[in-house]
C-alpha cells in the first residue's frame, strides 16, 4: 500500500475548500477524536455543514480538512 501525503499542508476553510475543489487538488480529512487522517482525495461536494471526500461525507465540526490554501501563494516583491 502506498500512502501519499501533502508536503505543504494547512488547515483550510470554506474559500480554500472551493479553491481545492475547482483545481482538483486532493485534501486530507483529519478526525479530531481519533487523532488521525481518515480520508485522502479530491473534494466531491461542499455544503455548509459537511465536505464529501472519497464518497464519504464528513461534518466540518468533527473533522479538520487539510490541503492547499490560496493564501500560501507567494508573490514576487515589487521593486
Amino acid at each position: 500500500m502506498c500512502r501519499t501525503t501533502l508536503k505543504d499542508h494547512l488547515l483550510i476553510f470554506d474559500e480554500d475548500l472551493h479553491f481545492n475543489q475547482r483545481i482538483g487538488m486532493p485534501v486530507q480529512v483529519f478526525c479530531l477524536t481519533q487523532q488521525r487522517v481518515v480520508a485522502f482525495g479530491k473534494i466531491q461536494n461542499i455544503s455548509n455543514k459537511c465536505v464529501t471526500v472519497s464518497k464519504t461525507a464528513f461534518l466540518k465540526s468533527h473533522y479538520a480538512v487539510i490541503g492547499h490554501s490560496k493564501a500560501t501563494k507567494k508573490s514576487l516583491p515589487v521593486e
